[in-house]
């Protein structure tokens, strides 16, 4: 590795002695209109700025007190790094600080919970856990940013192989193999494997924790997992995403219901534990990008933002 090398001889040690490193580049030009009527802008890092931007509106919105960006509800995640390139986060941890803001935000502002007239829930993507058949976590979530892969692949029809590897794409899907959460765990933890009767996003878990129901939206469904993009709904039984992550059964996965749709209501637990009155729809959202996108502007088909 030549970078590793690189690295090892400016700090003058061993490269062995290096368990890892990140490497960031960043573009230093300015962001510009292009495009027949100047429909695009390409600026550098756009999906930070994008958030950031997001972030602090939905701040100064909610700050109805005029109280300082301070105050505003916020929490830490304490995230778990038990070895180089692994980042997990335990369910309850998740759990307990999205109960804290909320608890924070009812103590801090003058708007009646009578007024709340639903609830919709964004969360980062490609995070997941294995659920077993009472609903309780098996082992913390596997973070997005987690680097972890699967040792080995599991071969797929031989008409597969044959199809993927003639248009130059077996590599890819060798990669979507490895990068797959749920043929790690089936690998490495055999005995959580065997006991997992779900296996969710974060945002299906919470969805489950606040309504009782194994239920999820279209929106959110963006990781290593069996789903139909073009069509939105889960690959049908065919498809080689199965075939790829063997383990992963259909009874595993949450029901789908499309953006916009109720998920159920809020139960009286969860009403306990945020102060979010109880019976309140919960409401179908999209994945943390995707809010992003539209934040951005992208309201109509012919707009595209690069992030």
């Amino acid at each position: 590795n030549f970078l590793l090398h690189l690295l090892a001889e400016e700090l003058s040690v061993d490269p062995d002695t290096i368990l890892d490193f990140d490497l960031f580049a960043y573009e230093t030009e300015k962001g510009s209109l292009v495009g027949l009527q100047e429909e695009f802008i390409p600026s550098k890092r756009q999906d930070n700025l994008s958030m950031v931007h997001s972030i602090l509106t939905a701040a100064k919105k909610a700050d109805a007190d005029n109280r300082s960006l301070r105050d505003v509800p916020h929490q830490v995640f304490a995230r778990q790094l038990l070895a180089p390139g692994w980042v997990e986060n335990d369910a309850e941890a998740f759990w307990h600080s999205l109960c804290t803001a909320c608890q924070r935000l009812w103590a801090n502002t003058r708007v009646p919970r009578s007024s709340v007239a639903g609830v919709v829930i964004t969360t980062q993507r490609g995070t997941l856990v294995p659920l077993d058949a009472k609903g309780q976590p098996l082992r913390p979530f596997i973070v997005w940013m987690d680097q972890r892969r699967a040792q080995q692949i599991h071969p797929l029809a031989w008409w597969w192989e044959s199809a993927f590897k003639l248009i130059g794409m077996r590599d890819t899907i060798e990669h979507f193999q490895r990068e797959a959460e749920a043929n790690w765990i089936a690998q490495n933890e055999p005995e959580v494997w065997k006991r997992t009767d779900k296996f969710l996003l974060l945002s299906g878990y919470l969805h489950h924790r606040f309504t009782g129901k194994f239920v999820d939206s279209v929106a959110n469904q963006v990781g290593y997992i069996p789903f139909d993009y073009k069509n939105g709904r889960w690959a049908p039984d065919w498809d080689w995403k199965w075939q790829a992550m063997p383990g992963i059964r259909r009874s595993m996965l949450p029901e789908l219901v499309p953006a916009g749709s109720r998920l159920g209501s809020v139960s009286a637990e969860a009403a306990r534990d945020t102060g979010i009155p109880e019976g309140l729809p919960l409401i179908a959202g999209a994945a943390d990008k995707a809010c992003e996108v539209i934040g951005a502007g992208c309201l109509t088909p012919e707009i595209a933002c690069l992030s």
